[in-house]
């Protein structure tokens, strides 16, 4: 008994000690992540090497033990022991920066994040890679990022994921917006065709009556709450109060990641990319339909309104999203319900990414916050781009990101018909708006949505 247990302590030793000794910094690099740009993205040039980037490098947690007390109210210190990561990981990545003559960094409260400010050409010998500035088809936006990077092999299983590097997530306002119809076929009590629906749309409605605040029900019923104005007489009466209130100008701004605060009327450059447009709306809607709970409002920097085509340079590479639930996870206190209406492809998300940003949710769900994500605007899939984008063009669904994590509440609309009718999925002809919906190509179904999604 006393020699084989003998045995296996030394061979304990032996691989640790292997991987102690200075040979092993001179490992050769081995792709740890290859991911194709999405159809959209195109490579238009190498990306200047002195442009200077904020790195994230996320650490792979110590255990299971935080997915296993999911469902538990947290506190942050309880949050932070259990994803921390092990001491091991922690030498190993910190030897491999100073290897390559990086010696400042900093770790977030939890130490599963590494953030180091580097340029370019120190970013492609240390993860032995390539950037180029990517350009969108549509819009003309720009990012710089590398299709694969690579660590070498003693890593991989220390360090999950690096960011900004292949993930092309652009998260855009979902902002597609439909009308007040007032149906021919509900005054004859027939379902309608789709061809009447999408007529009913295009149809200039004019000006909506807005009831005066003593013209409410005092006693507000359930059938109060079924309209075709969409408008519910609490989230009114809650309206007025607010407006009463000026809650407009008394909500709080917290600015994240270089941020912007401006306080002034949007310039005519800013209207024309549409800069705080759906901000403001989503401002305005919750002050009109929680008064007076209070109202924080983030400003995350990261996507400039403009850009220069000359140059293809960004004003900023940063990989915003991160920094703002890193943000979050350090303040000792948190809101109790975030609403996010700002998504993209889950596809254009690498898996490894989109798992560090998922858990991430998870540790807020787990200090007791609710987060609601905006399902998005184009249905299962906008028009023809319904394909894979892993070089096969599979015809896929294409779910909204962050809402297809599991730990999101995704929230999408129907459109109501009439009480004998029923409801049907949200969708309008005039604005090309279809609620958001697809299952999940990254993440498992829970079960308690098994036997509503079985037929599917």
């Amino acid at each position: 008994m006393f020699k084989a247990v003998w045995k296996i302590w030394v061979f304990s030793i032996i691989v640790e000690c292997d991987l102690c000794s200075p040979s092993h910094l001179e490992a050769p690099p081995l792709v740890k992540v290859f991911y194709s740009p999405p159809k959209k993205w195109r490579n238009i040039v190498r990306a200047p090497a002195e442009h200077l980037i904020n790195l994230q490098i996320g650490l792979k947690p110590s255990s299971d033990q935080f997915r296993a007390n999911y469902g538990q109210r947290l506190s942050v210190a309880e949050v932070n022991k259990f994803v921390k990561p092990t001491v091991q990981s922690t030498t190993l990545v910190e030897e491999w920066l100073f290897h390559h003559g990086i010696s400042k960094f900093d770790y977030n409260p939890s130490r599963e994040w590494i953030a180091v400010s580097l340029t370019i050409d120190i970013i492609e010998r240390l993860l032995d890679a390539k950037y180029y500035i990517f350009r969108h088809e549509e819009d003309d936006e720009t990012l710089i990022r590398t299709p694969a990077w690579s660590l070498p092999h003693y890593l991989h299983d220390h360090i999950e994921v690096i960011q900004p590097t292949n993930s092309f997530w652009w998260p855009k306002a979902q902002d597609k917006y439909g009308g007040v119809p007032q149906p021919a076929w509900e005054v004859e009590g027939r379902l309608p065709t789709h061809e009447e629906l999408e007529e009913e749309d295009l149809v200039e409605r004019g000006h909506l009556d807005i009831p005066d605040i003593n013209d409410l029900p005092s006693v507000l019923t359930a059938e109060d709450a079924r309209n075709r104005l969409a408008i519910f007489p609490l989230c009114l009466r809650s309206f007025y109060d607010a407006a009463a209130a000026k809650a407009a100008y008394t909500f709080e701004t917290q600015i994240v990641a270089q941020g912007l605060d401006q306080q002034t009327p949007v310039t005519p450059e800013q209207s024309i990319h549409f800069m705080g447009f759906e901000g403001a709306l989503d401002a305005e809607t919750v002050l009109g339909v929680s008064y007076p709970t209070p109202l924080v409002a983030y400003n995350v920097g990261g996507r400039a309104s403009a850009f220069k085509p000359s140059t293809y340079t960004p004003t900023n590479s940063n990989e915003s999203y991160l920094e703002w639930l890193q943000y979050l996870l350090a303040q000792p206190t948190l809101p109790q319900v975030i609403t996010i209406s700002y998504a993209d492809e889950e596809q254009s998300i690498p898996y490894s990414y989109a798992k560090r940003v998922c858990e991430l949710f998870a540790q807020l769900r787990a200090r007791g916050v609710l987060i609601i994500a905006a399902s998005g605007d184009d249905g299962v899939g906008e028009g023809d781009n319904c394909f894979s984008n892993d070089g096969s063009d599979k015809p896929r669904w294409l779910p909204a990101f962050p809402a297809s994590c599991p730990f999101v509440t995704s929230v999408g609309g129907t459109r109501f018909l009439n009480s004998e009718l029923g409801e049907i999925a949200g969708w309008d002809k005039r604005g090309g708006f279809v609620s958001g919906g697809g299952f999940s190509n990254y993440f498992p179904r829970p079960k308690y949505q098994e036997r509503a999604a079985h037929s599917h």
